[in-house]
C-alpha cells in the first residue's frame, strides 16, 4: 500500500557506520511514500545518495543536544538511531 503525499512519513536515521547506511538503503526501498533524512557525523556518499538531506555537521553522537535540534527541525514520524551511546544517556 502506498500513501498518499499528505500522508508521507519523514524518517531520520543517525549514524555514521555501515549499519545505519544498510537500514536507510532497507527503508528507501520501501514502497511507502516518505522523505528520509540522515544525521552523521561523516559526509556518507551512500546517505547521501539514498536520503533527501543529510546534515553532516560537527556533531558527535555523543552530545545529544545538537541531535535533537536537528530532529526537531525535521520533525520526523520516526527516527532510527544507530549507534547505541545516545540510547545509553
Amino acid at each position: 500500500m502506498v500513501l498518499k503525499r499528505e500522508n508521507m512519513i519523514k524518517i531520520v536515521v543517525i549514524g555514521k557506520s555501515g549499519r545505519i547506511h544498510c537500514i536507510a538503503d532497507a527503508l528507501h526501498r520501501s514502497p511507502q511514500e516518505k522523505e528520509l533524512y540522515a544525521i552523521s557525523e561523516l559526509r556518507n556518499p551512500g546517505l547521501i545518495q539514498l536520503c533527501k538531506r543529510v546534515d553532516a555537521r560537527s556533531i558527535s553522537t555523543a552530545n545529544i543536544a545538537p541531535l535533537v535540534q536537528i530532529v526537531k527541525e525535521i520533525n520526523p514520524q520516526f527516527v532510527v538511531i544507530g549507534p547505541e551511546e545516545p540510547l545509553a544517556r
